[in-house]
């Protein structure tokens, strides 16, 4: 009779084991994540204050009327936040190290923080 017990506590063990493994590795669809060619890509933080000085940089330079920009919060947007990772993967960023917001992806290059986004930027729109 105490066998019984004890297999039932295992099956559950191994059913909650089954369960973490399965939500621990389920993926967000990364199908429709891709980087196109001669478009930027501005990652940006909803809460970080260097990106709202370059977005009243880009605001102030008509820069999303000039420009094909593409504009990815990562903060609350788990599908940007890997879009940003494998932009980062590409210009081989570290992601403890290097990777952060205000963060702008053109053609295999990326330029962070809110002086080399607006470095980019002038040279983009000065060539308009």
């Amino acid at each position: 009779m105490e066998k019984k017990p004890l297999f039932i506590v295992l099956g559950i063990m191994v059913l909650l084991l089954i369960l973490v493994f399965f939500l621990s590795t389920k993926s967000v669809k990364t199908n429709s994540l891709s980087l196109a060619k001669n478009r930027i890509y501005y990652f940006y933080g909803s809460t970080c204050t260097h990106c709202k000085d370059l977005e009243a940089f880009l605001q102030k330079n008509e820069a999303y009327q000039k420009l094909k920009i593409t504009k990815l919060e990562v903060f609350e947007d788990q599908n940007n936040g890997l879009l940003m990772g494998k932009a980062g993967q590409i210009c081989k960023l570290n992601d403890n190290e290097g990777m952060g917001v205000p963060m702008i992806f053109f053609n295999n290059q990326c330029f962070i923080g809110t002086p080399e986004a607006e470095s980019f930027f002038k040279g983009k729109l000065n060539n308009k």
